[in-house]
């Protein structure tokens, strides 16, 4: 395998380790009042389900994330993804934090305990999904740039048995 399809092979791997943050994501609100019932009381579980705004956030800064893979696997741009990548990675969890707050504040002062207490069960739950995403994020950053190094390296040779071209 030559480096390209190694780089393109990360890439779709980073989309799909992706998708299966989404769909645990998704599966952690379906399900929420059944994981969260061992650890809190019945009259929490009694006030619906409850969408993690940083949920939403990391959401919204995985499109960006996404996108780079994507240009990566279609082999177009050469800093574009490593840029958009490195920015989304270092503002998901900036964004998700600042979203977690004023969704606490908000739930504290209007809708009361018994939801601030089941909203810091999601947010449990969703932060342990998180930290998956994170190393995910991690590793799109590296596949963008590498691919930007290989972009920018000319000389580079594709198959690692040929002999170096020597300008």
């Amino acid at each position: 395998m030559n480096s390209k399809n190694g780089i393109q092979t990360a890439a779709i791997v980073a989309l799909v380790l992706m998708g299966l943050w989404v769909m645990n994501a998704l599966i952690a609100f379906v399900w929420q009042d059944t994981l969260l019932r061992g650890f809190i009381t019945d009259d929490s579980l009694q006030t619906g389900r409850i969408v993690v705004a940083g949920d939403i956030a990391r959401f919204i800064f995985c499109i960006p994330v996404a996108i780079s893979c994507v240009m990566v696997i279609l082999q177009k741009g050469k800093a574009e993804p490593m840029i958009l990548t490195c920015i989304s990675a270092v503002l998901m969890p900036v964004a998700a934090a600042a979203a977690q707050a004023v969704q606490s504040i908000y739930t504290g002062k209007a809708l009361g305990t018994d939801v601030l207490v089941k909203l810091g069960g999601a947010v449990n739950l969703s932060a342990w999904a998180s930290y998956f995403l994170h190393a995910v994020c991690i590793l799109a950053v590296a596949v963008t740039v590498v691919h930007w190094y290989h972009t920018k390296q000319s000389g580079l040779i594709q198959n690692p048995h040929e002999e170096e071209i020597v300008k």
